[in-house]
């Protein structure tokens, strides 16, 4: 590697990679301390399974391509075609899971229970499903109506 007309020892090249590897370790290692004691506990769940999918699919997705191509990365000066075909490669995956659609249905609405009237409102409508369908003309007629536990909030 030359850098300003002068060449870079492998081991100063090693040392700074080396260097990386542990700042990233310790971000890793103090990132989930921080955000554990900064968001509540639906927050961090939801931040442990984005980085979970993204982990994984960081992982799966390459199917070890990138290091294999740095294998077959050639030493002389006609390294900059290989690196370009990479780069492509990996935006042409990129295109491709962009043009997916999404995960999530466009009309999403979370149904968390905020209050008592909020759990109010679902319950009376859970209740009335029978009656909806056609199943019994009364709730009370329902043979599985009523509560196990009541929710306090």
């Amino acid at each position: 590697m030359k850098f300003r007309g002068e060449q870079i020892s492998l081991t100063a090249s090693t040392f700074w990679f080396m260097c990386a590897k542990t700042v990233a370790y310790a971000f890793n290692f103090a990132l989930p301390l921080v955000l554990v004691r900064r968001l509540n506990q639906h927050e961090y769940g939801l931040y442990k399974q984005v980085f979970l999918i993204v982990g994984t699919a960081v992982i799966t997705l390459p199917v070890g391509f990138g290091m294999s191509a740095y294998y077959f990365l050639p030493r002389e000066e006609a390294r900059g075609r290989v690196v370009l075909n990479i780069l492509l490669f990996y935006l042409r995956i990129a295109a491709t899971l962009a043009l997916e659609p999404p995960i999530w249905q466009s009309d999403y609405f979370d149904r968390y229970l905020r209050s008592s009237e909020s759990y109010s409102d679902k319950w009376q409508y859970v209740e009335q499903n029978p009656v909806r369908a056609g199943l019994v003309g009364h709730v009370e007629d329902w043979p599985y109506h009523g509560t196990i536990n009541d929710l306090m909030f």
